[in-house]
């Protein structure tokens, strides 16, 4: 009886099944980052609507949203904790005394709340030194802080707001009223205060990755790379009173100046990628997620400057969301 032989693969159509295998993985190593990408992108948006909604729940039972930070001892997110399932960690920390002392500190400092990280940072800020006035030593820790990737925003330079929108009204106090932003420091905000509309105007944005600095290009300055730690740092944990920050447009404010332009790590017109020193920006393709302050989620293609300082202050009186 004749015995049947097997037949192996020969070189070539070895390297035929590799090949193929090769670019199938290729197709689908993408498809699963998109698919990745997009679920973390859903997390980050209930993150966003917790938020909003805690917010929101605190301004029906106190009367208002609260002061974006109390001098140098609070920030908005310590009075959001109790609508936000965080009561104990509340009631833990003293609001007459700063942040970063004592037992403050020590509750701050081990902390970490999942609502106030957005999941697509690529790398976690390593905050182990704390510089709270320049010139002063650093606070060393055993541990990183515990940071945060949403915040609110002050208002707006109202130099920049002259330059970019150029209202025919340019009187100083009438420029600063126009540019103040849904929560600013140590005194609350009405919603009856939103002239522009509450479904008009960002109460909370992404602006993730700080203290560390991410620019255009994705690349990074890291906080512990930044010569020794130089100046205070700014936004090192969530419950740093130094997060909310006034929106820098990265132009010049000089009268001379004809035409605004672009400096230091500004690379171009958009707000959402530019840079996440004092801008919304987000590792999201595309643009950036926020809350407006009738609590609506939305997420926001990378913005032209004047489209987006529309949605960042209350009583500006630009039109609103009907042109995006």
């Amino acid at each position: 009886m004749k015995l049947s032989s097997r037949r192996a693969f020969t070189l070539i159509e070895l390297l035929v099944v590799v090949g193929i295998i090769s670019v199938l993985i290729g197709l689908l190593i993408p498809a699963v980052q998109k698919v990745r990408e997009a679920a973390l992108r859903l997390k980050c948006a209930n993150n966003l609507r917790q938020i909003g909604i805690g917010l929101l729940n605190r301004e029906s039972l106190v009367g208002d949203l609260p002061p974006a930070s109390v001098g140098n001892k609070i920030n908005w997110r310590h009075q959001l904790l109790p609508f936000i399932e965080q009561e104990k960690i509340f009631k833990r920390i003293k609001a007459d005394k700063p942040w970063h002392e004592g037992e403050n500190l020590s509750v701050v400092a081990v902390t970490p709340i999942g609502t106030f990280e957005c999941p697509s940072v690529p790398i976690r800020p390593d905050v182990r030194n704390l510089v709270l006035e320049k010139g002063s030593r650093p606070i060393a820790f055993d541990r990183p802080l515990t940071t945060s990737d949403y915040e609110v925003v002050l208002g707006i330079e109202p130099d920049q707001y002259r330059l970019v929108m150029n209202p025919e009204n340019k009187d100083p106090l009438d420029l600063f009223k126009r540019t103040r932003g849904a929560m600013i420091a140590n005194t609350p905000t009405k919603l009856d205060d939103f002239l522009d509309g509450i479904s008009q105007t960002i109460l909370i944005s992404e602006s993730a990755g700080r203290p560390d600095m991410y620019g255009l290009s994705r690349s990074v300055i890291r906080y512990r790379e930044a010569g020794g730690i130089p100046e205070p740092t700014r936004a090192s944990c969530w419950a740093d009173t130094t997060g909310p920050y006034v929106l820098d447009l990265g132009i010049p404010t000089s009268p001379v100046a004809e035409t605004p332009q672009p400096t230091g790590p500004v690379f171009g017109k958009g707000i959402g990628e530019t840079t996440n020193k004092a801008q919304p920006y987000s590792f999201h393709t595309g643009g950036f997620q926020a809350v407006t302050a009738d609590g609506s989620l939305r997420f926001f293609r990378v913005m032209d400057w004047n489209k987006a300082i529309r949605l960042l202050t209350i009583r500006g009186h630009e039109p609103g969301l009907e042109e995006f």
